[in-house]
């Protein structure tokens, strides 16, 4: 057979789908040896060859469906599998951030808000901040009462022809006093004396702690009581104020006399 139509033969079976499958592209024969030589174009889409091979650096597994998840971040994985890790990744992270949410909500519950009202009792169940108020009002309290050096109204100045006693006075941690007592007229001859006295919580009754001279004119007259000074008879009494005391007065007779008694309290 001639070339030609060895030619026009092979074109006639490369027309024949049922005889060559794939396309030919091109072909020719081989001047040398006579052989057929033919250029394939690959992927005809359907047809029975093989997948077409790229280096690696220009190739990528997109993978399967059923790809198991990648076991490390940089090993040799398909598409599939590397997403799948990915997003196992997330899902940690995910639960860990929700775990780490629960334990910053507990602890919130714990220490509180800056808004927390103080805890009404010293047990309440209540956050810190709320027990943490509670003790400042607590403290508050204490420091109100440890007052500094203040004075008291006892007895009032009127005139009087008989003797006196004043109402408990609640000594406000006051160590000792100065009590002033201020004689502004007198008729006749009036004597009075003016005696401080303590009240025992335990029974209710009333001892002395300093008496006075007795007093005959007008004039300022001052008793004293504080610890550690030097005591003297019927003016000074080294001694603690007690918590509650009182001023009682004694007249010698009926004649008028007008006086106040005061207390000037020392811490």
């Amino acid at each position: 057979m001639a070339a030609n139509n060895v030619i026009e033969a092979i074109t006639q079976v490369a027309g024949s789908p049922s005889l060559i499958r794939g396309n030919l592209a091109r072909f020719r024969i081989d001047p040398t040896t006579g052989g057929l030589l033919c250029h394939i174009v690959a992927g005809g889409g359907g047809g029975g060859g093989g997948a077409v091979s790229i280096a690696d650096g220009q190739d990528f597994t997109q993978g399967a469906q059923g790809d198991t998840s990648a076991t490390s971040d940089t090993g040799t994985f398909s598409l599939v599998a590397l997403t799948k890790r990915q997003l196992e990744h997330l899902t940690s992270i995910l639960t860990v951030d929700e775990d780490i949410l629960l334990e910053l909500q507990g602890l919130r519950s714990v220490i509180g808000d800056t808004d927390d009202s103080a805890a009404a009792t010293d047990t309440a169940t209540a956050s810190q901040v709320a027990l943490f108020k509670r003790l400042l009002q607590r403290i508050t309290v204490l420091i109100n009462q440890d007052v500094t050096n203040g004075t008291a109204a006892i007895l009032p100045a009127i005139a009087r022809v008989a003797g006196a006693t004043s109402s408990n006075v609640s000594n406000p941690k006051w160590r000792g006093a100065h009590f002033i007592i201020e004689v502004t007229a007198a008729a006749g001859s009036p004597s009075v004396t003016f005696e401080i006295q303590a009240r025992n919580a335990a029974s209710g009754n009333y001892y002395r702690m300093l008496v006075s001279e007795p007093i005959l004119t007008t004039g300022t007259h001052i008793l004293k009581i504080y610890p550690g000074i030097p005591p003297s008879p019927n003016r000074v009494s080294s001694d603690i104020l007690p918590a509650v005391f009182r001023v009682v007065t004694t007249h010698v007779n009926g004649d008028s006399i007008t006086y106040s008694v005061d207390a000037m309290g020392v811490v």
